[in-house]
């Protein structure tokens, strides 16, 4: 009876333990129902949500074993972690830095090595006579105008490709190429002698002895050597002659008349101011006139003129393979009708035969030939700013005969006068 007593009494506080377990458990996992359901409203990050979420669950034995696996790697990470050398931020762009900087300078060594290949250094020397470097005659050398600041090594040897460049230093100098046209025939010794600043213009000044003749000009090319940072508006070649001749080709009369479309103010220049003899209004490195569209001229000073004269020596005439052979008593009619074939209005050729009528009609004949603008600009060039839309420039030149010659006719244009037009004419005496 009492083993029976015993027996329920431990059966009871059996089951009374479970219950309680239970409940217990129960209670619990309510609990953390109830935490979960909370922490879940609460905004915060994903890995602290998991950390007190671990924290709330039972330690059980697997999670236990689970948790301390989970703490020797992270235990082992952070080892890891403290044994490596930490790599420098800036590392990796620098060694990208080295690498472009190497390619580029490979780059730029290839392309100087293909340069040079395509332009050798070449073998004609440059004569160097102080600050002038003289290149000599060339043709086919393409710029702009008769003097250019050439910027570069590569420049220089696109002009001329066949020179050497050993006394070319352009990162200490700047060097002015200029072209001079030198008639074989009427000039000889030309070479640069100086040069000058006036104004902020450079001068550059080129001597020369005349002498009688005339045939094709070649063109010479040298450099003047200055200071990298010397600095200038303009560029301007002065010639001079050293010696005075009277070949008896003189350029006679040669008059300009002015024609704008309104009122303008005009600078022009004659190339060769060195051989003029006479000019009106006086010629002063050059001329500055008001021009009117009816032709009448104004100075600074208020003086009138209808056109500007100039007469000139050695004017390269001589006769030729083409031309006119005209008795003394067809002059007039001859000239009226070439005259207008040539471009000149009533009043422009009305003057020119009022002046070289006497000097021809009394001839039995006369050689006459009119040059080509082409033969006029080589021996006088004419620079007019603003530049005309129409250019008009006669000279004829003439030879007095005995009797009648055989020559090829000459073939005349007739050119067309628009908008702002000058017209010269003139003409000179065949030196027998």
């Amino acid at each position: 009876m009492a083993e029976e007593e015993k027996k329920k009494t431990v059966k009871k506080k059996t089951t009374t333990k479970k219950t309680n377990t239970a409940k217990k458990k129960t209670t619990t996992k309510k609990t953390t129902t109830k935490k979960t359901t909370v922490k879940k409203k609460v905004s915060i990050p994903k890995e602290e949500k998991v950390v007190e979420e671990v924290k709330e669950f039972p330690k059980a034995e697997l999670m236990e074993e689970d948790l301390e696996g989970d703490r020797e790697f992270d235990q082992y990470m952070e080892e890891q972690k403290e044994n490596t050398v930490p790599v420098p931020e800036h590392s990796r762009p620098i060694f990208f830095i080295y690498i472009f900087i190497l390619v580029l300078l490979l780059g730029i060594a290839l392309g100087v090595c293909f340069f040079l290949y395509l332009h050798p250094k070449g073998v004609n020397p440059v004569i160097k006579d102080g600050n002038f470097l003289t290149i000599g005659e060339r043709e086919g050398v393409d710029f702009d105008g008769d003097a250019y600041r050439v910027r570069s090594l590569y420049e220089l040897m696109d002009l001329f490709p066949d020179i050497s460049y050993d006394d070319f230093h352009f990162n200490t100098k700047q060097y002015i190429v200029f072209r001079i046209s030198i008639d074989p025939c009427s000039e000889e010794n030309v070479h640069p002698i100086g040069y000058t600043f006036e104004e902020n213009d450079l001068h550059i000044h080129v001597e020369y002895t005349a002498k009688c003749g005339g045939c094709k000009p070649d063109n010479y090319y040298y450099f003047l050597e200055l200071d990298k940072n010397v600095t200038y508006d303009e560029i301007k070649i002065d010639y001079k002659a050293t010696n005075q001749l009277n070949c008896g080709n003189v350029a006679y009369k040669p008059i300009l008349y002015f024609y704008p479309e309104e009122e303008t103010s005009l600078s022009v220049t004659l190339g060769h101011s060195d051989v003029l003899t006479t000019t009106y209004p006086t010629y002063q490195d050059g001329w500055s006139v008001i021009a009117s569209p009816d032709g009448t001229l104004k100075d600074e000073k208020g003086r009138t003129y209808y056109g500007l004269f100039w007469e000139g020596n050695n004017h390269p005439a001589s006769i030729q393979e083409d031309g006119f052979v005209v008795k003394g008593t067809d002059v007039k009619d001859f000239l009226e009708k070439k005259l207008a074939i040539l471009g000149l209005n009533e009043r422009e050729a009305n003057e020119f035969i009022i002046y070289w009528l006497p000097q021809l009609e009394g001839n039995p004949y006369q050689y006459i030939r009119f040059e080509t603008m082409e033969e006029i600009d080589s021996y006088m060039p004419l620079t007019i700013q603003p530049q005309p839309d129409t250019m008009i420039r006669i000279q004829m030149d003439y030879l007095p005969l005995d009797k009648e010659i055989s020559v090829k006719e000459q073939k005349l244009t007739t050119p067309n006068r628009e908008g702002f037009v000058v017209v010269e004419w003139g003409g000179s005496k065949i030196k027998d």
